[in-house]
């Protein structure tokens, strides 16, 4: 359900115990992933974009500016998304946003889009060199993640140098749910969002490999904590492999801050500025990112 005006729109998801994701995601104790939260902003800004705009065009998510994640959401909860957008001069549109649940506020966001699917000019990016420490093959995967399908999003670890940087691989493919039911001739783009998510799990396998989680009901739960700008250059489609490039910029205590970029084919399909990602116990509160 959605309600209209003045670049505004408000939107109403109930998270359902059957949702797909809820499957896989901590399974035992199901969390509605922080990415499908921005999901629910983002779908609900291009709506709103659309209304806005009144020119036909289409947009496409570019970055994140910010997301900062409050709470969790659980299976039965209505999450109410509002969202305000507004034309940059460049062209561009910026969409604040934020959810909440149970009239308590989940998460605020900052997204940028971008009117025509232009790619991004190429940028100096810091190159690390990760060598070939080890090889971690899916079942070790999961002996540090709780994630499971479908929401276990990377194949395979390349390289790793422990407590500083990460190498992992994601291959996509068609036959993956969230391309069911989509027209045969609709645009198959890798959902932004999930290659988000798929980065931020080998960041996860980076922060957990001194101390395993694959169960977050007698462990800790990896929590989103927030985003600093994240881009998204180019699509990525399936047939595509990623090649997810960490490096840890902080870590204290339970907590760590990332930063990297994902490329296919060489060419990079994802920046991220910074993360925040903790290790809490169910029940307690995501953390905060420091300016």
């Amino acid at each position: 359900m959605c309600e209209r005006g003045n670049n505004k729109l408000t939107s109403r998801y109930t998270v359902q115990v059957s949702e797909p994701v809820l499957a896989g995601h901590f399974p035992g104790f199901p969390i509605f992933p922080g990415v499908c939260l921005i999901e629910c902003v983002h779908l609900t800004a291009l709506a709103a974009i659309a209304d806005a705009a009144r020119g036909g065009v289409s947009h496409r998510l570019s970055g994140i500016e910010s997301a900062r994640f409050l709470r969790p959401v659980f299976p039965g909860d209505e999450v109410r998304t509002e969202v305000s957008v507004s034309r940059e001069a460049e062209g561009d549109w910026l969409c604040h946003g934020r959810t909440e649940a149970g009239g308590a506020d989940t998460g605020v966001f900052r997204l940028r889009y971008r009117e025509e699917a232009v790619a991004v000019p190429g940028t100096a990016v810091l190159e690390v060199a990760v060598p070939e420490v080890a090889v971690l093959e899916v079942a070790a995967i999961k002996r540090l993640l709780p994630h499971r399908f479908p929401m276990l999003l990377i194949d395979r670890v390349t390289g790793i140098r422990p407590g500083e940087s990460l190498v992992a691989e994601k291959a996509v493919t068609a036959g993956e749910p969230w391309y069911e039911g989509l027209a045969d001739d609709a645009d198959h783009a890798y959902p932004p969002v999930l290659l988000a998510e798929s980065w931020c799990q080998a960041a996860g396998v980076l922060a957990c490999l001194g101390q395993p989680n694959p169960d977050v009901l007698t462990g800790r739960v990896t929590l989103f904590g927030s985003i600093r700008k994240m881009e998204f250059p180019r699509a990525v489609y399936p047939g595509d492999v990623v090649e997810h490039t960490v490096r840890m910029a902080r870590m204290v205590s339970d907590s760590a801050a990332l930063e990297g970029e994902s490329r296919r084919g060489g060419e990079v399909v994802l920046r991220v500025g910074l993360i925040l990602i903790a290790l809490r116990r169910p029940g307690a509160s995501a953390p905060a990112l420091s300016p």
